[in-house]
């Protein structure tokens, strides 16, 4: 069992085209990235730049914030997210205190995590039913048909292929879930008495495999909040670790 919490959409374009949604929570001063996107455009602008005049903008000037922030937000209106969290990398080195920032690049990570686990579950889905069955084949250079019990060697390979993109998208999705830790750890510098911050912290940590940096985010929210909303749920996810 995982944490899961339940969501608000925090970005149209990400709703609508991902289905994602996410909390804003209640850091950094309101008036940052996201506020510019709800206003209508970043940087001052009165409206989103298409990707083309936004990669233009950061060519000129690589090392301009507002001109990330735009190749992001015009990243995200054309429905590319990950070209979208490669702006926002570069953008929340420039400007690390950012929340609403920080909390928009965790959430495309998330949404990119979920999606390589739903591509695993699909293709270890395909591998079991692709295989572990009886087929009768043909032996190339016999005579007539020959009937072998057993499996095809054709649809094996085909099924140990499909296994190995089913083991990537799973390695995909760690990494995902790992490029979260830091970002989570940045905003809880920014609000360390944000006890929901350490409970997407434990999640994303618990899912990239950091047992104990997500049991120490765990205990962190419970001193926090003892008798918080998912201190129930933390106290039985440090039961099961």
């Amino acid at each position: 069992m995982r944490l899961r919490r339940h969501q608000k959409p925090i970005f149209l374009f990400l709703a609508v085209a991902f289905a994602l949604s996410f909390i804003i929570l209640g850091v950094g001063s309101g008036n940052g990235f996201l506020g510019d996107i709800f206003q209508g455009g970043g940087g001052g602008d009165s409206a989103i730049e298409s990707v083309d005049d936004a990669k233009r903008k950061v060519e000129q000037n690589p090392g301009d914030p507002a001109a990330l922030e735009a190749l992001a937000e015009a990243h995200l209106a054309a429905a590319e997210p990950v070209e979208a969290a490669a702006a926002l990398e570069q953008y929340v080195k420039l400007a690390p205190d950012d929340a609403d920032a920080l909390q928009l690049l965790a959430s495309i990570y998330a949404q990119e995590a979920q999606e390589a686990r739903g591509l695993r579950g699909e293709l270890q889905l395909e591998a079991l039913t692709g295989s572990f069955q009886a087929n009768a084949y043909t032996f190339p250079g016999s005579n007539g048909f020959i009937g072998a019990l057993g499996e095809d060697p054709i649809e094996q390979a085909v099924s140990n292929r499909v296994a190995a993109r089913a083991d990537e998208a799973l390695d995909k999705a760690s990494e995902l879930y790992a490029k979260q830790i830091p970002v989570y750890e940045r905003l809880i510098e920014l609000a360390p008495a944000e006890a929901f911050l350490y409970v997407q912290l434990g999640e994303v940590a618990d899912n990239a495999g950091e047992g104990e940096k997500a049991r120490a985010a765990y205990r962190t929210y419970l001193e926090l909040e003892p008798e918080g909303p998912y201190a129930e749920a933390v106290k039985a996810q440090l039961a099961q670790s």
